[in-house]
Formats: structure tokens, C-alpha cells, sequence
């Protein structure tokens, strides 16, 4: 008798649970309103699956710069913004005159690559760490080829590009760790970071122990939007299940019958946003994907540079954020100086700026004009450190 009345209060124990997440349902499917980029919002909560792209874009709207089958997208040559803050050469550096392939008679001649932090995002060109350490020497030619949002990947693509026309004497490469490492295992930088760039970006992978490019199925904007309806292709969303780290089927895709409940929708939402940072935060391991990938790229490009009887410079920068994380945190200095050994662990000229960095001021050096990254006084920081390491290498001789 006992084992009856306990089997009931248990039927009616689920009942009551199910019928109390039925109400919850019920009323939640009352609050979802609809969304741009996903199956809908409740109070303010994108809902799985999000879309590959939001439904207003349209391949109009690219304003990166000059999509490009290799690199993804580049700064076009020739350029001069309307305020007169940017202004590209004849090689799409960040230049004010033109140059000859030729080094000129006279001159040292270093080209420098990376992202935002090279090209001097939100800041005029005399502003620009590049642009201030050429000030420190006449017959310094410090060439910018900066750009915005590439990966330590991209650059290594521009370099070999840039490197079959123009000569060079040295070339330094910027590595921000929080802005790069992502980057490198990522083919979607809306779908990595929820930026307003939605074409496939290129990356690499390690495959026997070697560097290979892989082949985007879709190299514009257009091709991309034509293929991204939810269950229309299967070959982008192959593609981005195999190389973007921050696809998640179950953000992307109805995998199973509950993702047609909302309490399944927002339990999968906390689920993903954690996932997505406890990746993030692995990153500085020097044995995540990323940095295997970031490491190769610097052991292969030195050693392009090297064969061609020229020298190569790691720089690697720090951002306000991780600033004060290395100033406050133990925890995190020691991470970070663990990924800096890991990084420089090659016979080439390798610079960790941090140290410096958080010694230059006791609070974080000022913004560039829009808020973000850093100022005048930090990019004017920045070229004091790399004149003090590679003053003696730029006053030499041709």
C-alpha cells in the first residue's frame, strides 16, 4: 500500500512540474518578439538559432574596404579619407607619398603589419606608432600595412603579398594576444564577435605539421548571403562546423524537437554564451589551436624574411584590458608571461611591450579619439619601447 501512495504522489508530483513548465511556456511564447538576427528576442534575449546573417544585410552594404579573393578584404591604395586622417599610397600603406619597389639610396626601409593597433585605428596618421618611431630617424621609411580587423593569419597574407613589390631591410609583425588569437580560429567575425562583417574571412590550419590555407567555399559577400538560408546549404555550414570555433550547432541550427520550447531556447543561450568564453579564455595556452596556429605563422614568416637576408621583429602588445589584468592579477601575469615565452621561444628579435606598457603610466594610457584602443600617448609609448630595442638595428647601414 505504502509503495502505491508513494507511486502516486510522484505521478502527481511530474504532473504538477509539467504543468507548471506548460503555464511558463505558454506565457513565455506570449513575450517573443521578433529579431533581425535570430528566432526572437524575450525581454531583450536573442533566442537559438541565430541567423547566419541578419535579414537587412544586403552585399551593398560591405564597407570594409575592397573585398579580396585571399585576404578577405583590403585597404585599397591611393585613398585618402574625408577628415584627411587616413591616407593610403600607391602600395596601400598607410603612407603619405608614394614609393619606389627600390629601397631608396639612403634609407632603411621596415614594413610593418598586424591589425587595428599597426594601422592607428581612430587616430590621424601623425599620430600612429609607426609614423612616430620614422620621426625618430631621418633615413627611417617605416611603412604601415596595418589593418583593421585581420588576423595574425590575414597579415601573414598581406605580407607575402606586399613582399613581392617592394624590397624591404627589416619587417615587424604586432601580435595583440586578446584581439588575434581569436581571430586566427574564426572564418565569421559576426559570428566570433558580432561585428557587421559577414563575408568568410581566411585562416589557416596545422595539417602534418605544416601551414595550410584553407579554401573558403564562398569569397564574397554576396555569395554568402545567396547561401546563407537557414538548411539551404550545407556546404557553409560544413565549412563554418569545421573551421570557426564559435559555431555552435546548437546556437545555429534546430538539432532536436526542444529547441522549439523557449525555457530549452534560454537555457541553450547561458549555455553558449559560457562556451564561448571559456574558449576565449583559453586562448593563451600555448597548446590551444590558436596559438599553435599563431606560433607557426611567426616561425614561418621569420624564416621567409630571414631567407631573403633581411630581419624580423615580434612585437607583442597589450591591450588597457589586459593592462589591468597584469597589473591586479598574478594569475594572469603568469599566464600571460607563460604565452610571451611561448611565442618568443625562436631565434628571432621578440618583444613583449607589457612590462613597459604598465609601467609608462599608473593608470591605463589614454583612448584613440572614438574611445577605443590607444591614444596618442599610448601609440607615442608604444615607439619609445620599439626605438629602444631596434634603435641600434634601424641606424645601421643598408
Amino acid at each position: 500500500m505504502l509503495e502505491n501512495i508513494l507511486n502516486k504522489n510522484m505521478t502527481l508530483l511530474v504532473a504538477s512540474i509539467l504543468f507548471a513548465v506548460g503555464l511558463v511556456e505558454g506565457a513565455l511564447h506570449l513575450f517573443i518578439k521578433p529579431s533581425e538576427v535570430s528566432y526572437g528576442t524575450v525581454f531583450g534575449r536573442e533566442l537559438p538559432p541565430y541567423k547566419l546573417i541578419p535579414d537587412h544585410v544586403k552585399a551593398s552594404d560591405f564597407n570594409i574596404g575592397g573585398q579580396d579573393d585571399v585576404l578577405g578584404y583590403v585597404v585599397k591604395n591611393n585613398q585618402t579619407s574625408k577628415d584627411g586622417w587616413v591616407q593610403t599610397n600607391n602600395v596601400a600603406a598607410r603612407y603619405r607619398s608614394d614609393v619606389s619597389p627600390e629601397i631608396p639610396v639612403g634609407k632603411k626601409r621596415i614594413l610593418a603589419f598586424g591589425d587595428s593597433y599597426t594601422f592607428g585605428y581612430a587616430l590621424p596618421q601623425d599620430e600612429t606608432w609607426p609614423y612616430l618611431l620614422e620621426e625618430k630617424l631621418d633615413r627611417l621609411q617605416i611603412l604601415n600595412f596595418g589593418v583593421s580587423g585581420y588576423s595574425i593569419g590575414q597579415s601573414y597574407l598581406r605580407f607575402q603579398r606586399v613582399t613581392e613589390q617592394v624590397d624591404y631591410n627589416a619587417v615587424i609583425l604586432v601580435f595583440v594576444p586578446k584581439a588575434d588569437l581569436w581571430r586566427d580560429i574564426n572564418v565569421s567575425r559576426y559570428i566570433g564577435m558580432g561585428w557587421e562583417a559577414y563575408m568568410l574571412m581566411p585562416r589557416f590550419i596545422i595539417e602534418d605539421g605544416k601551414l595550410r590555407l584553407v579554401e573558403r567555399p564562398y569569397k564574397t559577400l554576396s555569395e554568402v548571403i545567396k547561401h546563407s538560408e537557414e538548411n539551404s546549404d550545407h556546404v557553409l555550414r560544413e565549412f563554418l562546423r569545421k573551421y570557426d570555433r564559435f559555431y555552435f550547432p546548437g546556437k545555429f541550427e534546430v538539432t532536436s524537437y526542444l529547441n522549439h520550447s523557449i525555457l530549452f531556447k534560454l537555457m541553450l543561450t547561458a549555455y553558449y554564451e559560457r562556451k564561448a568564453k571559456m574558449l576565449r579564455e583559453s586562448l593563451y595556452d600555448p597548446l590551444s589551436e590558436a596559438m599553435q596556429i599563431s606560433k607557426m605563422i611567426f616561425r614561418e614568416m621569420h624564416q621567409k624574411v630571414r631567407g631573403s637576408g633581411k630581419e624580423f621583429v615580434l612585437v607583442v602588445l597589450g591591450q588597457r584590458g589586459t593592462m589591468r589584468k597584469y597589473r591586479r592579477s598574478p594569475e594572469f601575469q603568469e599566464k600571460w608571461d607563460r604565452m610571451v615565452k611561448a611565442v618568443c621561444d625562436s631565434d628571432y628579435l621578440c618583444i613583449d611591450t607589457m612590462p613597459e606598457l604598465v609601467q609608462a603610466s599608473p593608470e591605463d594610457l589614454d583612448r584613440a579619439y572614438d574611445g577605443s584602443h590607444f591614444g596618442p600617448e599610448g601609440n607615442q609609448a608604444i615607439a619609445e619601447i620599439l626605438w629602444n630595442r631596434i634603435g641600434t638595428i634601424a641606424s645601421e647601414g643598408n
